[in-house]
């Protein structure tokens, strides 16, 4: 055993609570989050950066206890995520969880009404969220029973939550056949009467959303059998996140008469839930060539 620099202190009830590594762009670094008021003996409100060989603040901190972290990738590059039970970060208001980016704490929406236990990282095949467990019943001013997930710009729940708080998460793989896997106080899940263990998964009750172009055009070239072959691009989305299998007739790379052709296209996901759409191909001569 070795120590960390000086650790951490404080007048009441010094922890460390949450342990991760965080990349702000200085390279890898420890970061821990608890309940404290200095690190090395420096400044530093419940969290803090260990270097490898100084520690330093992230920023002017928060104002209360720190109980987890995690990082998380939105597609707006990696970011710092730290909940537990306080109510502003970086002298902000930020109600129990906030967003370091290196430089500057931002909220996550108005956050969740009461302490965060744990925080985890996860793909549930919609891209990458933050799931929050912990004594909460609403996320972004909706109900939600001690876990919801935050996707980057709005909280939501998952289905009916839990009868009790969660301390503890972990993933099961990524994508919507993996679950995420929940520990805690609760007596009980809405939906089917786990206690203090259950596990989520997507379950898709919804179609595909089809998108289709809204009218292809195509001028006839000169010489050649009255006609073109036309190629159109059609796209399909599913709410559990598996792409789904999309079939257009006639397809596209098609030989197409001159004239409107009506395409008819079909996105069936991985649970059988499907969805149609259609649009017209027309293929006409050019203005000087009639």
């Amino acid at each position: 055993w070795r120590r960390v620099g000086a650790g951490v202190d404080g007048p009441f009830q010094v922890s460390v609570d949450a342990l991760t590594v965080f990349d702000d762009g200085g390279g890898p670094a420890l970061i821990a989050g608890g309940s404290f008021a200095t690190a090395g003996a420096v400044p530093a409100q419940n969290v803090a950066r260990w270097s490898g060989s100084a520690w330093s603040a992230l920023g002017a901190g928060v104002d209360g206890r720190v109980r987890a972290l995690a990082v998380l990738d939105d597609g707006n590059g990696a970011a710092l995520y730290a909940a537990g039970d306080f109510t502003s970060a970086g002298g902000l208001p930020a109600s129990r969880i906030a967003r370091w980016d290196g430089l500057a704490w931002t909220p996550l929406g108005s956050g969740v009404d009461a302490s965060v236990r744990a925080l985890l990282a996860w793909d549930d095949g919609n891209g990458p969220g933050l799931i929050a467990g912990g004594l909460f019943t609403s996320a972004g001013g909706l109900p939600a029973a001690h876990v919801a997930r935050w996707d980057g710009s709005t909280w939501q729940p998952l289905g009916g939550g839990l009868l009790g708080p969660v301390h503890a998460l972990a993933s099961g793989g990524a994508g919507p056949s993996a679950a995420l896997l929940v520990g805690g106080a609760f007596a009980g899940g809405p939906e089917t009467r786990d206690s203090y263990v259950a596990a989520w998964t997507c379950t898709d009750v919804q179609p595909p959303v089809l998108t289709v172009p809204e009218h292809v055009l195509v001028l006839e070239t000169k010489g050649g059998a009255p006609g073109e072959v036309v190629t159109f691009e059609v796209g399909a989305s599913d709410s559990c996140g598996i792409p789904p299998l999309v079939v257009c007739t006639p397809p596209s790379g098609s030989f197409f008469p001159r004239g409107t052709t009506w395409v008819t296209c079909a996105a069936t996901d991985a649970a059988g839930n499907s969805a149609m759409a259609e649009f017209p191909v027309t293929v006409r001569l050019s203005a000087h060539e009639r």
